[in-house]
């Protein structure tokens, strides 16, 4: 037969899996479109893979890092043979792009895109530049709620990038208005990177994120100490 399918065991990995199920979810989704069978793993085969991978070097090692631990989970589980992960010792490739960090708008930026933005991007971006919420973040939320006496956005676990990124965030006056109700994400996105190019041009560096960095910028001038700011 063809082997047993690479992905076959990745629900029952990722309920164990403790840091992220998310990442767990996607690395071995990800590596199933490329392996088919287990058979199909070794060394070779993997670092064939990860050379031509167009991704970010940090996004590699995550996704390897990972995708070990679904070998040695597999091992334990004796779906897979003893012996050294065929996901360690993978050399990234010198051309393996490295993250690009985001830098914030320049206020004059932000509001010009603002002005030129329809009304679902207009809320999108209010509710970005009043709390420093993530894209994902904001189109999750659907109600408010109240904590130690103040109304305020919850980032929930599903919500939330990492488990450190499960927060309250106090809801200001000037986005207090503004509907609550799941929203597309990469809809949205898309739209605002649309308005965003016929302000910055096709720079990488200012996206959404960016106005997390603007809020960043913020705080700090304001005084704010980092552990309340975070």
């Amino acid at each position: 037969d063809g082997g047993v399918p690479f992905g076959q065991f990745r629900d029952e990995f990722v309920q164990q899996y403790g840091k992220s199920q998310k990442d767990a979810r996607s690395a071995v989704t990800t590596a199933a479109k490329q392996f088919k069978s287990l058979n199909d793993i070794t060394p070779e085969s993997v670092q064939a893979w990860v050379n031509v991978d167009p991704r970010a070097r940090a996004t590699i090692e995550k996704q390897l890092a990972v995708l070990s631990s679904y070998w040695k989970w597999l091992q334990s589980q004796g779906y897979a043979t003893d012996g050294p992960s065929p996901f360690q010792g993978i050399a990234l490739p010198r051309t393996a792009a490295k993250k690009k960090s985001y830098v914030p708008f320049e206020w004059n930026e932000l509001n010009q895109i603002r002005e030129l933005s329809d009304d679902d991007v207009r809320d999108l971006i209010d509710l970005g530049r009043y709390t420093g919420m993530r894209i994902s973040e904001i189109c999750q939320l659907t109600k408010s709620v109240t904590h130690q006496g103040v109304e305020c956005f919850y980032v929930d676990e599903k919500a939330a990038k990492t488990g450190a990124g499960i927060r309250y965030v106090p809801v200001a006056d000037e986005v207090a208005h503004i509907p609550l109700f799941k929203r597309n994400a990469n809809a949205l996105g898309k739209k605002f990177g649309r308005t965003k190019a016929k302000v910055v041009g096709d720079d990488r560096t200012k996206v959404f994120h960016s106005i997390r960095k603007n809020v960043t910028t913020l705080l700090e001038r304001g005084g704010i100490s980092e552990g309340i700011a975070a």
